[in-house]
């Protein structure tokens, strides 16, 4: 490392938070809680946690 000159990096500095810009574009509801289709391939649907 020293002949590369890098060193090890010590602790971190907490980032700043950015607010105030465009707030994120949310989909509108299109299932609107009908999760009985008639047929396949009609509504997906995705979770994540």
């Amino acid at each position: 490392m020293c002949i590369a000159g890098t060193q090890a990096q010590v602790g971190y500095t907490k980032r700043k938070g950015h607010y105030g810009k465009k707030p994120s574009v949310v989909a509108g509801n299109q299932l609107k809680r009908q999760f009985d289709v008639v047929q396949p391939n009609q509504a997906w649907v995705s979770e994540y946690t």
